[in-house]
């Protein structure tokens, strides 16, 4: 009995000891368990958390690249022109400012029905008739809603015109004679142009009234000015004071045929700028080639070509030509005074458009205008020309 007593405590302190020994073997290792798979999760959430830290950096990669896209970045290069410096900055205005006013120009320009005969060689004779936009047309034949398009001469459509002149004429009226006259007096070498502008009372053409006119808008102007070093003509000792009224503004377009011949802007104003609003299929650029409608500017002046001109600067050697693009901005000096020395600016002038420019679904918008500067004496001779050329 004895002997059974002892047996049954043996294996009792034996099971006790088994026990004891199961869980001090399990113990460590349920633990282990335990802080492996909370290190498990915790890889698995930094994992996660890097993934969504990839994807907010890629996204906010995305978003600065569309910025980026949307925000092209300016280039400014400059180039002798006479005696004069020519700025030409890409991307000028705020890209969004530059698609709305490209898109308002040309749905305004779809909305003049306009046809047009193709010619042949670069002076393309043009046949323009305008007619009433959408169903607007009266049983009298006149128009409820007049074109926002105008056509722009200097002439009124004689053949005969004694000389040539700043007077405009912008009308749908004896479009087909105008143009007509203009193409002569291109052909004899006569200051001369034929283009379509936009009507002035237009809300656009006021809109880019005000903003050219706005303390921003000048300011970067004349940082443009003063942020280069160039010669003194017509720099005032470097120092640039533009009025807050512009000395003139137009929108303009240059269909088929359409041309500006050699000028120097003389009585327009003291600094001209154009902004080229080109549109166009896609990111296509303009062929100068198939599609003429270039901007040519004169020789400088210590260029061989300049000073092998004759006269009145005739033949005019060209050694700069700029094609329209969108949303560039072309800047240069007009006009200078201190009441005793007058200078002018360089010849320039806009080859005519071919027909394969708007075959291809060109059309060569663009902004023009003058700042007056504030030193600059302008004569009254000067102050009349300007008045008859202003589109006003």
């Amino acid at each position: 009995m004895r002997e059974k007593n002892q047996h049954e405590e043996r294996d009792t302190t034996l099971r006790i000891e088994h026990r004891i020994t199961t869980e001090a073997v399990t113990l460590p290792n349920v633990t282990m368990c335990r802080t492996f798979r909370c290190l498990m999760l915790g890889i698995s959430a930094l994992f996660l958390f890097g993934c969504l830290c990839c994807d907010r950096l890629i996204a906010v990669s995305a978003s600065s690249s569309a910025d980026a896209d949307q925000q092209p970045e300016q280039h400014h290069r400059t180039f002798q022109s006479a005696d004069t410096t020519v700025h030409v900055v890409s991307n000028f205005l705020p890209h969004d400012l530059a698609v709305q006013w490209r898109d308002a120009m040309r749905n305004e320009w779809l909305a003049t029905t306009t046809a047009s005969t193709s010619s042949s060689g670069d002076d393309s004779s043009t046949s323009t008739t305008s007619v009433c936009t959408g169903n607007s047309e009266e049983e009298d034949g006149t128009c409820a809603n007049q074109a926002s398009w105008m056509y722009a001469t200097n002439n009124d459509g004689n053949e005969i015109v004694e000389r040539a002149n700043n007077a405009k004429v912008r009308s749908l009226e004896d479009i087909d004679a105008r143009n007509a006259t203009a193409r002569k007096l291109r052909a004899f070498q006569r200051f001369s142009y034929a283009k379509w502008e936009l009507d002035p009372s237009h809300a656009l053409v006021k809109e880019m009234e005000e903003a050219f006119c706005s303390e921003e808008m000048r300011t970067r102007i004349t940082n443009i000015i003063e942020n280069v070093n160039f010669s003194n003509h017509g720099q005032n000792n470097g120092v640039v004071r533009l009025a807050p009224e512009l000395s003139d503004l137009f929108v303009t377009q240059y269909s088929v045929g359409d041309f500006l011949t050699p000028h120097n802007d003389g009585v327009a104003g003291s600094w001209a700028f154009v902004v080229s609003l080109m549109d166009g299929p896609g990111e296509e650029e303009w062929n100068a080639d198939d599609f003429g409608g270039t901007l040519r500017f004169e020789c400088p002046r210590n260029h061989i070509k300049y000073r092998q001109q004759n006269g009145m600067r005739r033949p005019y050697q060209w050694c700069e030509s700029l094609s329209p693009s969108f949303n560039s901005l072309l800047l240069f000096r007009t006009f200078s005074s201190d009441g005793k020395k007058i200078t002018t600016g360089p010849f320039h002038e806009v080859l005519p458009v071919k027909w394969k420019a708007a075959a291809e679904g060109f059309r060569r918008f663009g902004v023009t205008g003058w700042y007056m500067d504030m030193a600059d004496d302008m004569p009254d001779l000067f102050r009349t020309e300007r008045d008859k050329m202003r589109a006003k």
